[in-house]
């Protein structure tokens, strides 16, 4: 997958186990919340960032496994529209984890498929 800025499509299975993995690690709706809200309120994917570790340092992402995922995703845009789009679906999918709880392997570090076998056992 290309490396820039204003890539055209989003790495749907990362943040699959990004959101899988917040659910497992106890992360609460409201830190989801809090990351869409900072996003506005700073409107800069960097300054993001830099909240999402300060939240990870103050133990409010469990061990910090989706955290260092969304870290991974976000990284690589500049744009809010992208990363408000990246953080709403993250959002939804943690929501489905939240309420379904799918029984699923935990991802690997590279989680081709796993958008799929996720929702396949959320729906």
């Amino acid at each position: 997958m290309e490396k820039s800025s204003e890539r055209s499509t989003l790495p749907l299975d990362m943040i699959a186990a990004a959101a899988f993995e917040a659910t497992r690690e106890g992360v609460r709706s409201s830190q989801v919340n809090k990351l869409l809200e900072m996003l506005e309120s700073l409107g800069d994917v960097d300054r993001l960032l830099v909240f999402l570790a300060y939240q990870v340092a103050k133990g409010q992402w469990g061990r910090g496994m989706s955290a260092r995922r969304l870290y991974n995703i976000l990284k690589d845009y500049k744009s809010v529209e992208k990363a408000r789009e990246i953080l709403t679906l993250f959002k939804w999918l943690y929501e489905a984890c939240s309420h379904r709880r799918p029984r699923v392997r935990p991802p690997p570090p590279e989680p081709s498929g796993f958008l799929e076998e996720l929702l396949r056992n959320v729906l």
